[in-house]
């Protein structure tokens, strides 16, 4: 089955295949998100027929595509900063071709005229003899730098969701928040009492220590102060309240991508606007001896 679904659907298949082979009690699988997106589906039929075929792919296709939808601060932010990092790439490799193959023409016709250069030009030139120096220590941050970034876009968060200081850096309150209401919202339509719902997500999402069973009421004071979330959780289990649950969800994933867009919006103009610049302010320093140049011949 795996295999007929995206790349990115095709990990999650797989570990919730895993799950239920070594363990899939009751209590292991109500904390874990991607086996409730999965099995929560296959519920809705209802009956004691044996699962087809047809139906465990459409529960992969509607569930887990449903996570894969709602990808994590860390794979959100490895999207947006494609284009952000093309730019930073593509400028320091526009600067190490000024620097090998442009600042020698212009430091030899500089040494022939023997003219004093600007301050700003003769950092230009120091700047470009150092790379030449460095030529290899340069290519091989290059290569790393591609390394990165394309292990990034294959395997977003791989490595740095692993570190649990920078992992946290990515961590958003509303984006928290709406996790714990859509894994509420299916715990409920799968029947389980609202309390019961909302104990296993708050665990599942960090926000309590103590482990939910099929009796617990727990509740956690950890849990950042959102006016409507509470509202939702807090009404009786039934189809409206569990959808009004999932709008809320929604809603608060809506605007955390709006505004994490916002930023990366910004931060691309304000990279265009910095390689544009630096690319002025390179030319002007390079031909400022050439003005004196001219200057001198035409007077």
């Amino acid at each position: 089955m795996a295999n007929t679904q995206p790349r990115q659907v095709r990990s999650r298949i797989r570990n919730v295949s895993n799950f239920l082979k070594r363990d899939g009690s009751y209590d292991a699988a109500i904390v874990r998100p991607d086996v409730i997106a999965f099995t929560q589906p296959l519920l809705q039929p209802g009956g004691d027929h044996p699962l087809s075929d047809e139906q465990l792919t459409r529960a992969a296709s509607v569930g887990l595509n449903s996570l894969n939808c709602q990808p994590s601060n860390i794979e959100r932010l490895s999207q947006l900063m494609i284009y952000p990092a093309v730019i930073i790439i593509a400028s320091i490799g526009i600067y190490v071709g000024f620097a090998l193959f442009v600042a020698p023409e212009f430091e030899q016709m500089f040494e022939e005229f023997g003219i004093e250069l600007p301050a700003v030009t003769e950092c230009l030139l120091s700047l470009a003899r150092i790379v030449r120096s460095f030529g290899w220590l340069m290519a091989i941050m290059m290569a790393a730098l591609l390394a990165i970034g394309v292990l990034w876009l294959l395997l977003p968060g791989a490595f740095i969701s692993r570190i649990k200081f920078i992992n946290n850096l990515f961590e958003n309150k509303r984006k928290v928040m709406a996790d714990v209401a859509l894994h509420a919202a299916q715990l409920r339509s799968m029947g389980m009492s609202a309390n019961q719902s909302f104990a296993a997500a708050s665990f599942a999402a960090g926000l309590s220590n103590q482990k939910p069973d099929k009796t617990s009421n727990a509740t956690t004071n950890q849990m950042p102060r959102f006016e409507l979330l509470e509202f939702a959780l807090r009404q009786p289990s039934n189809d409206a309240n569990n959808r009004m649950l999932l709008e809320v969800a929604d809603g608060y994933r809506r605007r955390t991508t709006t505004v994490s867009d916002w930023w990366i919006h910004w931060l691309v103009y304000g990279l265009q606007l910095f390689v544009m610049s630096s690319v002025v302010f390179l030319m002007i320093s390079m031909f400022m001896p050439l003005f004196s140049i001219i200057g001198g011949l035409t007077g």
